[in-house]
């Protein structure tokens, strides 16, 4: 009976979700938000009714790799999804997870799918080959795969600059 209802209980999304919630700016002099968000006073996890947890990390982009800001949160629906936003004076990575305390990294590795969005913008997909030799319909498809993954890096590099 138990297990029943806590199937009908995750099904319905009555858990709740464990997300960092914090905030930080280049003015302030406490920058856990950014590199140990866990270590934030007063407890910087929040247990949401919500979604997704997030994190906005705003980047100049001269000097490269210089917080402006940052921002840990618990949303019903993230503005953007995984995504690199640059301009002539900033860049902004946006993630969003569904996990508990998934929002805990640097905010600057993103997940799209089957590869990354690493630091510098650039999109990588990651092909791990097998030990057998393939052949027929298998070949074909790894193959096709390949040529898929190789395109999207390449479009993605073209997108982003």
């Amino acid at each position: 009976m138990f297990l029943v209802v806590l199937l009908i209980s995750n099904a319905l999304g009555v858990s709740a979700l464990n997300c960092y919630t914090c905030k930080t700016t280049e003015n302030e002099n406490d920058k856990r938000c950014i590199t140990n968000p866990g270590a934030v006073e007063g407890n910087a996890i929040t247990n949401c009714n919500k979604n997704y947890c997030t994190t906005v990390r705003v980047e100049y982009t001269d000097p490269k790799d210089r917080v402006q800001s940052m921002s840990r949160d618990c949303v019903d629906k993230p503005i953007y999804s995984n995504q690199v936003i640059e301009d002539a004076t900033y860049r902004v990575y946006y993630t969003s997870c569904r996990a508990d305390l998934c929002n805990g990294g640097t905010g600057k590795d993103i997940s799209i799918g089957g590869g990354m969005i690493h630091s510098d913008g650039v999109a990588v997909v990651l092909y791990v080959l097998g030990l057998e030799q393939s052949s027929g319909l298998s070949a074909g498809i790894s193959n096709v795969m390949l040529f898929l993954g190789i395109n999207t890096l390449l479009l993605t590099r073209y997108i982003l600059l």
